[in-house]
This record gives C-alpha cells, sequence and structure tokens, in this order.
C-alpha cells in the first residue's frame, strides 16, 4: 500500500483500509448538531475514551464537562 501512497496524484482515489475520510472538514459544532439530530454515540464513547498522539498513540481517557 505504501508504494500506491507514493505514486498517487492529486484527485487520485486511494484506499485506506477502514479508514475514511470526507471532502470537506466537520466542525464540532456540526458534529454536534449531527449526533443530537441521530442519536449516534462515538466509539470513543462506547469505550470510555479515545486516542491521541502524543509520544505514539496514547489513551485518552472521557472527560465529562459539567
Amino acid at each position: 500500500m505504501l508504494s500506491t501512497l507514493a505514486t498517487a496524484q492529486v484527485g487520485d482515489k486511494v484506499s485506506l483500509g477502514h479508514w475514511a475520510i470526507d471532502r470537506t472538514e466537520v466542525t464540532i459544532g456540526q458534529f454536534a448538531r449531527y449526533v443530537q439530530a441521530t442519536g449516534t454515540v462515538t466509539r470513543a464513547e462506547k469505550e470510555g475514551g479515545g486516542f491521541e498522539y502524543g509520544a505514539g498513540w496514547e489513551r485518552r481517557p472521557w472527560l465529562v464537562l459539567a
């Protein structure tokens, strides 16, 4: 797959396995409205937190803001 990514040109479709990337960005506000309208529960919410890249991928616990 790496060789495919290295030779891709602008506009080419590239397979990213299970990843999905949208054509446009989504703001936090837009995503919040989507979640409220659809009742979507994210994987991070189901699993008690997500991951962020710091010194490698690190578990980031879910924080409840009151």
